[in-house]
């Protein structure tokens, strides 16, 4: 399995670098919209495209980093004070719905992107497929990042249970 865990780090890193990269992006963007706006007293139309269509991109590609290093919803507050044993099998279920949300993304999303292949944008004449396939490709590494957590905490040993307080431990000894 080191091949599949080096495999989804250089994913993360490819999707690290490319959400970096359409972040840098938007950001020259939307100044040059700004100082088309302001400055030049004419605003360049394709400014405001493109700045939405970076967003996008970032958004999903960052969203699905946030599922690799565990950031997604959880429930952090019930894991925090629960039984090893139950906290591993809430990791699995969080993880379990990921993936079924993450499913939903890859299949829908998909379609929705190859419906809309032939459609251009109004300002840049790019198709819209390539603005919706974000929300598949992030869809697809959401799940195989869930995957990996799933492993993860199916191969881990359960450590027994502590005393919840220190100061208890002090009076049993």
């Amino acid at each position: 399995m080191k091949l599949y865990e080096k495999a989804l780090a250089a994913l993360t890193t490819l999707s690290g670098y490319l959400s970096a990269l359409f972040m840098a992006a938007l950001s020259v963007i939307v100044f040059l919209g700004v100082f088309s706006r302001y400055v030049l007293n004419g605003p360049w139309q394709w400014t405001e495209e493109a700045a939405r269509i970076s967003f996008v991109w970032v958004v999903f590609l960052a969203a699905s980093i946030g599922v690799r290093r565990g950031l997604h919803f959880r429930f952090t507050l019930l894991l925090d004070h629960i039984a090893p044993a139950w906290k591993r099998a809430l990791e699995v279920l969080a993880n379990v719905w990921v993936i079924f949300f993450a499913g939903i993304m890859v299949v829908r999303g998909y379609s929705f992107a190859i419906l809309n292949l032939s459609q251009l944008t109004p300002t840049m004449q790019i198709p819209w497929a390539w603005v919706y396939i974000s929300v598949p490709i992030s869809g697809v590494l959401m799940v195989l990042y869930s995957v990996e957590h799933i492993r993860t905490a199916a191969m881990t040993t359960i450590e027994p249970l502590e005393s919840p307080h220190p100061a208890q431990k002090q009076v049993q000894a």
